[in-house]
Order: C-alpha cells, then sequence, then structure tokens
C-alpha cells in the first residue's frame, strides 16, 4: 500500500490522539500526521493546509462525539469543501455508536470504514487491507 501524504486525527481526546498517532508512526502510513481537537480545528486545518488544496490529509480519522463541532456536523460542512483529489479521501469514522441511524447518516457522508476506539495494531492492519483492497478494485475499474 502507497503512503498517503497526511492523515489527520480528529478527537477531542489529546492521550487518545497522542497514542493514535504514536501508532499510526510505527505503520509509516503516512508523510505526516496530524492531531486536532474537534470539526471545527479540523476544517481550519484542511481549509489552510495548502493554498491549492493539492496536498490535504488523505486519511482522515473522524471521532463522532466531540464538544464545539461533533463528527457530523464537521461532515456536513465538509461536504461542501471542494479542492483537488478530495474524491479519494479516506475517512474513518472512530466510534463505539451502534446507532443505525448515526452510521447510515455517516455512509450517506461517504464514511466507508467504521472502527471502535481505542485504534490496535490489530484493527489498523484489518484497516489498511480493506483500503488497499478497495482501492485494486477501483483501479481495475477503471482499466476496464
Amino acid at each position: 500500500m502507497e503512503k498517503f501524504n497526511s492523515t489527520l486525527l480528529i478527537d477531542d481526546d489529546s492521550i487518545t490522539n497522542h497514542l493514535s498517532k504514536r501508532l499510526l508512526e510505527k505503520f509509516s502510513i503516512a508523510n505526516g500526521i496530524y492531531t486536532v481537537e474537534n470539526g471545527e480545528e479540523a476544517l481550519k486545518f484542511i481549509v489552510n493546509y495548502d493554498p491549492d488544496f493539492n496536498t490535504c490529509p488523505e486519511l482522515i480519522f473522524l471521532d463522532l462525539n466531540m464538544p464545539v463541532m461533533d463528527g457530523l456536523t464537521f461532515l456536513d460542512i465538509y461536504q461542501g469543501l471542494t479542492y483537488l483529489n478530495k474524491d479519494k479521501v479516506v475517512i474513518v469514522m472512530l466510534t463505539n455508536s451502534q446507532d443505525e441511524k448515526v452510521i447510515n447518516k455517516c455512509r450517506e457522508y461517504g464514511v466507508k470504514y467504521f472502527l471502535n476506539k481505542p485504534l490496535t495494531e490489530q484493527k489498523l492492519n484489518q484497516l489498511f487491507e480493506e483500503i488497499a483492497l478497495a482501492a485494486s478494485h477501483r483501479e481495475q475499474v477503471n482499466l476496464k
């Protein structure tokens, strides 16, 4: 699997962000790993990351329940952003919620991956396998 340009962790728990960042660094999955503590900070980060949005995070881990701006509100506003390669961004929802309404709403926003917290090596291995498989499938479809 190719490295992502960058990864953005969005979680209101700074300890969770720190531990998740260290785990992702161990996987060497991205050239840069950044953390913010709510959806509002995440939107500012994305908009200000690069003037032409050329290198926005390609992998986003998004907590659902956060103060200031939660994950669903972030997704709602994020949908309105336009930038180069946005269609290649992978969003992973971090939640322990089993609420079907919430999960379906996330799917409507294009979220395909859901992980229960905390992140572990096993969960990340499985996630990256699924992402690689999906990317391989997309490439095969595009070649036809």
